[in-house]
Formats: structure tokens, sequence, C-alpha cells
């Protein structure tokens, strides 16, 4: 029996969930919340991967209305990216919520975030609409993005920190492009300062 089912068959709770929270507990987060680590880095992964999961079947999806129907292309990816945007606007709200709720608060570089935002979405757009393009020629690319992106989401450090990764294979790391964003929107949201631009 050991310290975490001691403590669980005095409070009474599930040794599973103290189990977890002891291992979470431990995650070297600069100082900060691990869940409010957690949800900054899912903040621009889910505006990432909606983004471009829609933008590389929009053109096989929409194929008989572009068929039937004269409007420029480009209408499509724009309302992939507006529908991403507001979806992420709802998520940013149960975000700043929970925030509250942990006591973390939001500070004044929150106005950084529009602009990351938008560079996040225009990034995955523009990798959906190349991708997309692909896709009318060779279907597999769609089947294979899902894929990739899961495979993306273990190589971005939104469920641990880079500094766990032993240094000879954080630069490796360092060369996904989400790297880069995760940790911008973590300067704002976690930190609450400004990001390094120069990351992105």
């Amino acid at each position: 029996m050991g310290v975490c089912s001691g403590i669980a068959d005095y409070t009474g709770v599930n040794v599973f969930w103290i189990r977890l929270i002891a291992f979470l507990s431990m995650w070297p987060t600069g100082g900060a919340s691990i869940f409010a680590y957690l949800i900054a880095g899912f903040l621009p992964w889910y505006l990432f991967v909606e983004v471009m999961s829609r933008s590389v079947t929009m053109f096989v999806d929409n194929a008989n209305a572009m068929k039937k129907i004269v409007f420029p292309k480009v209408t499509l990816a724009i309302v992939v990216l507006i529908v991403g945007l507001i979806n992420n606007m709802i998520f940013f709200a149960a975000v700043a919520l929970i925030y509250t709720l942990l006591g973390h608060g939001i500070g004044a570089a929150i106005v950084w975030l529009p602009v990351l935002t938008i560079l996040t979405g225009a990034f995955a757009l523009s990798i959906g609409i190349v991708l997309g393009t692909v896709n009318v020629f060779i279907r597999d690319v769609g089947q294979m993005v899902p894929i990739l992106l899961q495979l993306g989401f273990w190589f971005t450090p939104i469920v641990y920190t880079a500094s766990i990764v032993p240094e000879l294979y954080r630069g490796l790391l360092q060369l996904n492009p989400l790297y880069w964003i995760v940790s911008v929107y973590r300067d704002v949201l976690v930190f609450q300062q400004a990001p390094d631009m120069a990351a992105l």
C-alpha cells in the first residue's frame, strides 16, 4: 500500500484521482498551475487542427456545389477560417472561465491573443489549402492528415513541457512550427507576458 492509496483511504477519494493529482503536481511548468498550462496549449492546437482538417477536404466536400454554382473558390477557405475562429473564441470563453475559477486570471498581455489567433489560423489554412489541392488528385492525402495530426500532437509540447525532453533532442522538437505557436500562447495566457515575436 503506497502513499497515494493511504491518502485515498483517508479521504474517500478514488486512488486513481489521487495518483493523477500527484503526477500532475510534479510536472515542471515554471510555477504555473498544470491545468492553466495544459489549457493554454490546447487553445492553439484545436484551432490549428480544426482549420487544417476542414480545409484539406473543403474542395472534395464541395465538389458538386463548385460544379453547379460559379463563385470564387477562395470563399470556401474564408468560410473555413471564420468558422474556426468563431469556435476558437467560444473555446477561449471557456478557457477564461476556467482560469477565473482556478484563480489564475488573465493579464494585460491578452491583447496579443487576437494576433496570435489570426496567425495560427492563417498558418493552418495555408497548409490546409495546399494539402486540399493535392487531395483533389490524390485522395489518400485526406486519409493521411488525421494520422499526421495525431503524431504532430505528441511532437508538440502540449501535454508535457519541453524541459523534460533531453537537450540532445530538444532541437528536433523546435523544428515543429507549432512548438513556437504553443510557446507564445503560454507566454500570453500562463505567464502573462508579451510573446517572443522572434519565435514566430
